[in-house]
């Protein structure tokens, strides 16, 4: 109650982006497939006033501890100019009726997209069960490099190849900073890395691996692995 019509909402500090989500679950197949939602539903989204800060809807009845909450992480954030709102609706509406500007209009003025139960199955439920459901744009890796010897522990080099002129830098990095960034990208780092699909079950070098990671206390990971390469269509790089 007192939601503001707000389910669930994400800062999503890498793209900059506030994502309000409203959606209607239905309990059963036909439904989730067939029931559209009520323009009254989305109506009762206060996107606007909460943007704006305010703790109370139109009739004076505070938001709830919830969206209260919401409000004063967004105001805390110190480059909020830099960020874009976006509205989500997890049901179904029959997008051929209505335009992208009347759906604006419903939501506060804010860019909206209809997640419609084909969608769902689609491009958040196919995605989680095959494995495969986090795909960013764009990757930004930090790495601590203090303490490391001349080049800012890395090497680069510029190479001709058929392709053209290449640029390969090589860094020592430390495996629990690779850890991080894989625990952060998931799929998007390991999606087509042709390694990830080997059968660990039978592997005898992932766990010996694994092994010397959790039980060495020297450095020996250094010279037992021979590193990994990163593809990438783009690349910035700022020491």
């Amino acid at each position: 109650m007192n939601d503001g019509g707000i389910d669930s909402y994400f800062i999503d500090k890498d793209s900059k982006t506030i994502i309000f989500i409203q959606s209607k679950y239905r309990r059963n197949r036909n439904n989730f497939e067939n029931k559209n939602i009520e323009l009254d539903e989305i109506l009762k989204m206060d996107t606007d006033r909460i943007v704006d800060g305010e703790m109370e809807n139109e009739d004076g009845i505070s938001y709830n501890h919830k969206i209260q909450k919401m409000i004063q992480k967004i105001s805390a954030i110190d480059d909020i100019g830099r960020y874009r709102y976006q509205v989500i609706i997890l049901a179904n509406l029959k997008i051929e009726k209505y335009k992208s500007s009347q759906i604006r209009k419903l939501t506060g003025g804010f860019p909206t997209e209809i997640f419609n139960y084909e969608r769902c199955y689609n491009e958040l439920v196919f995605p989680v069960v095959t494995g495969c459901y986090y795909n960013a744009d764009e990757i930004k890796i930090r790495l601590s490099l203090v303490n490391k010897e001349n080049n800012d522990g890395r090497i680069s080099y510029t190479v001709e190849t058929i392709y053209g002129a290449c640029k390969i830098m090589v860094a020592f990095v430390p495996v629990l900073e690779i850890a991080k960034v894989v625990a952060k990208y998931k799929n998007s780092i390991l999606k087509y890395n042709p390694k990830c699909f080997l059968s660990l079950k039978n592997n005898t070098i992932n766990p010996k691996i694994r092994n010397t990671i959790k039980n060495k206390k020297t450095n020996e990971i250094a010279l037992y692995n021979n590193g990994i390469i990163i593809l990438s269509d783009d690349t910035d790089f700022n020491s």
